[in-house]
């Protein structure tokens, strides 16, 4: 047995003899009028029609360990005093601080100072949360996937080249967490199926500050935690809807429990003839469509829960193609396939300890058909891969730290084949000459974690980690990660201010990593081999506020900045549509992002937020790993992904009335331009706007049938999206789409 199994091997035996849900731990004290401890005051947490009780300590504490993430209803009660209540909802793997103020009964109740509870003491640093309810008003259209859905609500997102959404700097940078665990590969729609919205019930979307938990990408963490039966208590709804271009799709859910057991069901499907961005503005041969399906089942037991997740689907995609390729009758295509199980264990050791277990594994495989003329370049490609892992915690709750200890074991298996054809002699510059390639490779990742969130006074909190990496696939790389974050909470002015430094690692993309790697030891031209593709290692810094104006409105302000070598890039082949990693010496990335929130004003029934980010992303030549085939960046050479875009901004403004759930809503986005040839040309900018409007057609308790129109695009601005160099067309953003559904929920 070589050194890295023994690693993996005794990792494994530690991580059984622990005993990875997404839990959230809810502390608090409740004082009085005059800032004095309320002791022995009974504390009700509400969630799901389930109540948890407990009864604060002598400073007037309490801690609820195991807190399901979602909305939650909390109230303090204590005897002399007027009840407190507070809506709230828990963030997954987030401590959340509550403070509240009990008035004592002395004072007449008309004359009561109703105050909201303070919930952001023990936050250091700055995510947004969307509940289930919250996901269910968004538009259809823009919940097709996450990667979609983060374009509209993380600030600064960048929509580039082939569907890539963007996230701070960073080419590779949507990561998801989905109950607790997270997998290797890309969930952008070029490489994978992906997950519909719908089937959560949170998603929280961090960016920056990651706690040592978290791991391998750095842009944004879509932190999900799927529905279950315990969240619909027999309910569930139908969803149908065309558009056009053929933008059609349904979902159906439902979910429910008998006793102790917990049962959810999920599919989705659908089609459009606009699947990805065309490389004119008008789309040839683009059809997409797809399936999907989930169901979770939980059962709990006393001081244990369990739940297993299952999902799987798939997409069926045309290639898009130029004037030119279309004549020729050029019919590439991608077919994408994947399988997803997640089975969970929490144990309640005691009131101050949490054990948490999750086995997982998911199977992907990526076969890209290739076109049937015989004058167009030729590809025909295969990619499959096997994901299976377990992952162990346990969470200790004592005094005022809340420590998290846990190890993550991964085992991978890549297969990956691949035979190209310029059907030129020679060949352009950008292209390689015919070749066939065929590997195997086995290997793995393994990964520990210590966490500390600590409450260091009143006022200060801090999260301190460190996280250690041994990745071994196409080589060995480890890394030590430390993560420092620290918060001073002003109670006086509603305010947050918070600092953090963090050191990643993001190992090498698994997607075609293989072939990647083969030209840049083993292609044709010699200046080309560049060497294996190279993790990402990067120093971020992150500072900011957050600032509750009054208690409808909040401000966030953020910047970051972060360094490192060896950052990613796709380069695809040819017009193949088949994406490998490449590596940049250096690079580094700033900005500073901005976003207010106006909650939902109950007598106008209005609210909105607002994001605008400003940032810049440099990279430094040479190209140092991977598929660098037509590439000449000179050493020290500054150059801008295509991704870079100077100013972005969003904008929504919703309403709602309870006259037959009547609700509207409009969306903006604007974006300076990204750069092209290099960063020697930006593409012009662009602004569009969406509207949705939705309302009740017929309710009788919970059972109601509504519709939903929506218009995309109102302007039908196909804007120019991304344009890497001379050889790659520019692409070109969605058209004008309008759209209808009726859904009935029971």
């Amino acid at each position: 047995m070589c050194p890295a199994q023994k690693i993996v091997a005794s990792l494994f035996l530690l991580a059984c003899s622990l005993g990875a849900l997404a839990q959230s731990v809810v502390e608090g004290r409740i004082t009085d009028d005059h800032g004095n401890p309320v002791p022995n005051a009974e504390i009700t947490l509400k969630h799901n029609q389930r109540e948890q009780r407990l009864a604060t300590d002598a400073e007037g504490k309490f801690r609820f360990l195991g807190v399901e993430p979602g909305e939650y209803e909390i109230t303090a009660s204590a005897a002399g005093f007027y009840n407190a209540e507070y809506e709230f909802a828990a963030r997954p793997r987030q401590p959340i601080v509550v403070e509240m103020e009990l008035v004592a009964q002395t004072v007449r109740k008309e004359e009561v100072e109703v105050r909201s509870a303070d919930i952001s003491m023990g936050e250091t640093g700055a995510s947004r949360l969307l509940t289930h309810s919250e996901i269910s008003a968004l538009p259809i259209p823009l919940k097709r996937d996450l990667p979609t859905l983060a374009l509209f609500t993380f600030p600064g997102a960048t929509l580039s080249h082939d569907n890539f959404v963007h996230v701070r700097g960073n080419e590779v940078s949507l990561q998801e967490f989905i109950d607790g665990v997270s997998f290797l590969e890309n969930p952008q729609e070029q490489f994978s199926p992906g997950l519909s919205p719908d089937l959560f019930e949170t998603i929280n979307m961090v960016s920056g500050i990651f706690p040592a938990e978290f791991g391998n990408r750095f842009g944004g963490a879509l932190d999900v935690t799927t529905r279950s039966g315990f969240d619909l208590q027999g309910h569930g709804s139908v969803s149908i809807g065309g558009g056009t271009f053929n933008t059609n799709d349904a979902t159906a859910e439902y979910g429910g429990t008998a006793g102790k057991f917990g049962y959810y069901f999920f599919g989705d499907g659908f089609t459009s003839d606009w699947y990805l961005n065309p490389p004119e503005p008008q789309a040839l041969h683009d059809y997409g469509f797809g399936l999907r399906g989930a169901g979770q089942f939980d059962y709990r037991l006393g001081k244990n829960a369990f739940s297993l997740f299952l999902t799987g689907g798939g997409t069926n995609a045309e290639l898009p193609n130029l004037t030119e390729d279309q004549l020729q009758g050029r019919n590439a295509a991608r077919r994408l396939r994947s399988q997803t199980g997640i089975l969970n264990w929490q144990h309640t050791a005691s009131a101050n300890l949490l054990v948490s277990t999750a086995v997982y594994d998911r199977t992907l495989d990526d076969r890209l058909a290739p076109t049937t003329d015989l004058f167009t370049p030729f590809g025909d490609g295969q990619r499959d891969s096997l994901t299976a892992g377990i992952k162990s915690d346990l969470t200790w709750s004592h005094g005022k730290h809340i420590v998290k200890a846990g190890v993550d074991l991964t085992r991978l298996q890549e297969n990956e084949s691949f035979v190209f054809n310029p059907r030129e002699t020679p060949p352009p510059p950008s292209d390689p000459p015919a070749f066939s390639f065929h590997h195997s490779i086995p290997g793995g990742q393994a990964s520990l974690y210590l966490q500390d969130h600590v409450m260091l006074t009143p006022n200060w909190s801090a999260d301190l980690g460190l996280r250690w990496d041994y990745f071994d696939l196409t080589g060995t790389f480890a890394q030590v990660s430390p993560r420092v974050a620290i918060a001073y909470h002003l109670p006086s002015s509603r305010s947050t201010l918070h600092f953090a430094y963090n050191r990643f690692f993001s190992p090498p993309p698994l997607e075609y990593v293989q072939l990647a790697n083969f030209f840049g030891t083993a292609a044709p031209d010699p200046g080309d081999r560049v060497g294996t593709v190279q993790p990402y290692r990067q120093h971020y810094f992150e500072g900011g506020l957050e600032q509750e104006i009054n208690p409808k409105v909040d401000l966030e302000v953020t910047g970051f900045y972060h360094r490192g070598t060896t950052p990613f890039e796709y380069r695809e082949i040819s017009i193949t549509h088949l994406f490998l990693p490449i590596n940049s010496s250096r690079g580094h990335s700033y900005g500073v992002e901005t976003g207010v929130t106006l909650k939902q004003l109950e007598k106008l029934g209005l609210s909105a937020r607002l994001q605008y980010a400003y940032q810049r992303t440099f990279f430094l030549g040479p190209i140092a790993g991977g598929y660098a085939v037509g590439e000449d960046i000179a050493p020290g050479q500054k150059f801008l992904p295509a991704f870079d875009e100077p100013h972005s901004g969003t904008a929504s403004l919703m309403y709602n009335n309870k006259w037959r759930n009547l609700f509207g809503g409009v969306n903006l986005r604007y974006g300076s331009g990204t750069a092209a040839f290099d960063g020697a040309v930006r593409l012009p900018g662009h602004t569009t706007a969406d509207i949705t409007a939705s309302f009740d057609l017929w309710r009788r308790e919970a059972k109601r049938a509504a519709v939903e129109f929506n218009l995309i695009n109102i302007s039908d601005n196909r804007y120019q999206i991304a344009k890497e160099s001379e050889d790659i067309p520019v692409q070109y953003a969605t058209p004008r789409i309008v759209a209808g559904h009726i859904l009935f929920y029971f």
